[in-house]
C-alpha cells in the first residue's frame, strides 16, 4: 500500500510540474493543453497556433486578430492541470504584440479551479491592454499564491475585434520573490536635461537595477540600463543626467537581494523646457494655453506639483472683449491648481516681472469677492521647483478688480536661474462666492524696460489698446520717447520737448509695444498695445 501511495504522489507531481517551462517548441496547444472560443461563439477563423518568432528556441504560441461582427472574438489558450505550492507560485511568461499601434486589444489571464473547458468555471486574475506592453518580447509575472494547494487551469485569452497579434512563450512556475520592491519613489529637482530620483529601499537589497525610458511607460527600449548597481551612492537617491529637454521620462527601479529581485516600481517626469534669458523682454499673453512651455499640475503647497493637468484653463480677460487670458473658476473646496512658468536664466543683467490680474463674477463681468480661505499665490522656486517660496498673494484683503489691476514684482533678489508658479489653493471651506481669477500678460523686462519706475513721471495716457495715436501727459517736459517691440527691438525715437503730445503709431503693426519716456532725471515705461 505504502508502495502504491508513493507512487501515485510520484506520478502527481510528475504531471503537476513537468508542463513547465512549457516553451511551446512541439506543437500547439501542447499535449494537455486546450483551445477554444468565446462563449459568444464568435472569432472561429483564428485560434492560437505555432509561431517561428520566439523567445528563446525555436517556436511560440501565437494567436492573430480577426474582424467580427455582434461582439468582440475570444481566443482561449488554457493549460493543463496543475497545483502551485508555496515555493512555485509565481506564474511568468513572455509576450509580445506583433504592432505598435493601439487597436483596443484585451489580454486576459483567468483561473480555474472546476474544469478546463467551462467558461463559468473562470476567474479573472488578470487584465492587459495594447499599452501595457510591447511589440518586443517582455516579461509578466502573476502572483498565485491565493491558490496554493489548490489544482488549478490557467487560461491566456485575447479579446479583440480587427486588434492586434498576441505572442507568449516560456511559460513557467517560479516561486514569488523575497525582494521587496522600493516605496515612495519622487523626483526632485527637474532641470532641462537631469532629474534626482529617491526612493526608500526595503533594507535587504544588496544592489539596484535602473532602466529609463524615453515616454511615459516602459513600453520602449530602455534608453539608460545599469544592472547590479551597489554601493551606499544610490542607496538614498540617483541622478540622471544628459536628458532631453521638454521630454517625458519612465525611471524604474527593481531592488537585487543576492539572487532574488524585486518587482520593478517606476514613476514618469516630464524635462522641462530649455532655458529662457529674457532678452530683454519675455512676454505671455496665453494665446496658446497654458502658454509656451507653461506646464500644469495639482497639488497643495507643502508637497509641490504633480501631474500635468489643473483647472486653469484660457478665456477672454475679465469675461469680455478679445484678450485671450489663463483663468480659474473658484468655485469648490480643497482644491489646489498649479500653473507654471519654463525656467529663465536672470543672471545676466536685473529685471522686473509686470502682468495683470481681475477677478470677476464667474461667467460674468461683475465684481466679486473671493472666498474666506482662498488664496492664488505667486511664488518662485530657485532649485527646479523642488522647493517654491511665496512672493505675493491675493486673497479678500486684496482682491483684484473686476476691470484689472497690473502688478509689479521687482526681481533684482533672484540673480540666477527661476521658475515662477500660480498656484490657486480653494480652501477647506466651501464658500458661496463663485467667481473668475484672470492672470494675462506676464512680462518679464529688463531694468531699462521696466513698466514702473522708482523714480516716474506720473504719465497719464491713453487709450490703451490704440488703433493710430497714443496721446501723452506729463508733469515735466518729456525730452525724448523711445519704442520697443515685445523683443526689446528699438523701433522709434521721438523728441516732443513738451509736457502733452500725441504719438503717432498708426504704422506699427497689430502687438505689444514698450514705450520709454525721458525727462531730464526721470524715466518710465509703459505698456501699449496696437489693435
Amino acid at each position: 500500500m505504502k508502495n502504491f501511495i508513493l507512487f501515485c504522489l510520484f506520478i502527481f507531481f510528475q504531471f503537476t510540474f513537468s508542463q513547465f517551462p512549457e516553451g511551446f517548441e512541439t506543437t500547439v496547444p501542447p499535449v494537455g493543453w486546450t483551445t477554444f472560443a468565446g462563449a459568444n461563439g464568435l472569432g472561429t477563423s483564428q485560434n492560437w497556433q505555432v509561431s517561428n518568432i520566439s523567445n528563446s528556441g525555436a517556436q511560440s504560441a501565437y494567436v492573430r486578430y480577426e474582424n467580427v461582427s455582434g461582439g468582440l472574438a475570444q481566443d482561449w489558450l488554457v493549460t493543463s492541470q496543475f497545483t502551485p505550492t508555496s515555493s512555485t507560485n509565481l506564474l511568468t511568461f513572455m509576450q509580445r504584440q506583433s504592432y505598435t499601434t493601439n487597436y483596443g486589444s484585451v489580454y486576459k489571464v483567468f483561473v480555474s479551479t472546476g474544469t478546463q473547458t467551462t467558461h463559468a468555471d473562470f476567474a479573472l486574475v488578470d487584465t492587459q491592454i495594447d499599452t501595457d506592453f510591447t511589440y518586443y518580447y517582455t516579461i509578466k509575472e502573476i502572483d498565485l499564491s491565493a491558490y496554493v494547494g489548490i489544482p488549478i487551469y490557467v487560461a491566456f485569452v485575447l479579446e479583440q475585434d480587427d486588434g492586434d497579434n498576441w505572442l507568449i512563450d516560456d511559460v513557467a512556475l517560479t516561486s514569488v520573490p523575497t525582494c521587496d520592491p522600493p516605496t515612495a519613489l519622487a523626483v526632485s529637482s527637474l532641470a532641462q536635461t537631469s532629474a534626482t530620483v529617491s526612493w526608500m529601499p526595503s533594507g535587504s537589497q544588496t544592489g539596484y537595477n535602473f532602466r529609463l525610458y524615453e515616454g511615459g511607460d516602459a513600453s520602449t527600449m530602455p534608453i539608460i540600463e545599469l544592472l547590479g548597481m551597489s554601493g551606499s551612492l544610490v542607496d538614498t537617491g540617483s541622478f540622471l543626467v544628459g536628458l532631453a529637454n521638454s521630454s517625458q521620462h519612465y525611471f524604474t527601479i527593481e531592488l537585487v537581494c543576492g539572487a532574488d529581485t524585486s518587482a520593478a516600481e517606476g514613476i514618469s517626469f516630464f524635462t522641462p523646457a530649455a532655458l529662457i534669458i529674457p532678452n530683454p523682454v519675455y512676454l505671455e499673453e496665453f494665446s496658446a494655453f497654458p502658454g509656451i512651455s507653461w506646464t500644469e499640475a495639482i497639488g497643495e503647497f507643502t508637497a509641490g506639483p504633480t501631474g500635468t493637468v489643473s483647472d486653469w484653463q484660457s478665456d477672454l480677460y475679465t469675461n469680455q472683449g478679445t484678450n485671450i487670458s489663463a483663468k480659474i473658476n473658484m468655485y469648490f473646496s480643497n482644491q489646489n491648481h498649479w500653473l507654471i512658468t519654463p525656467d529663465f536664466d536672470l543672471s545676466t543683467i536685473s529685471y522686473s516681472l509686470n502682468f495683470d490680474v481681475a477677478v470677476t463674477e464667474w461667467n460674468l463681468t461683475t465684481p466679486s469677492s473671493m472666498g474666506s480661505d482662498d488664496s492664488v499665490n505667486l511664488l518662485v522656486s530657485s532649485d527646479y521647483g523642488s522647493t517654491w517660496t511665496s512672493i505675493y498673494t491675493w486673497d479678500t484683503s486684496n482682491t483684484p478688480s473686476n476691470t484689472g489691476d497690473n502688478v509689479t514684482i521687482d526681481l533684482t533678489p533672484y540673480s540666477g536661474i527661476v521658475r515662477f508658479a500660480l498656484l490657486a489653493p480653494d480652501g477647506v471651506i466651501n464658500n458661496i462666492e463663485d467667481y473668475d481669477f484672470f492672470v494675462d500678460n506676464f512680462n518679464i523686462n529688463s531694468s531699462e524696460l521696466s513698466v514702473v519706475s522708482s523714480n516716474t513721471l506720473s504719465t497719464k495716457s491713453y487709450p490703451n489698446p490704440i488703433t493710430d495715436y497714443f496721446n501723452i501727459s506729463t508733469k515735466e517736459i518729456v525730452e525724448e520717447v523711445t519704442v520697443f517691440n515685445i523683443l526689446g527691438k528699438q523701433l522709434m525715437i521721438f523728441k516732443p520737448n513738451l509736457k502733452e503730445f500725441n504719438l503717432n503709431m498708426e504704422s506699427f503693426l497689430r502687438g505689444n509695444y514698450f514705450i520709454n519716456i525721458k525727462s531730464e532725471n526721470k524715466t518710465e515705461t509703459l505698456r501699449v498695445i496696437k489693435k
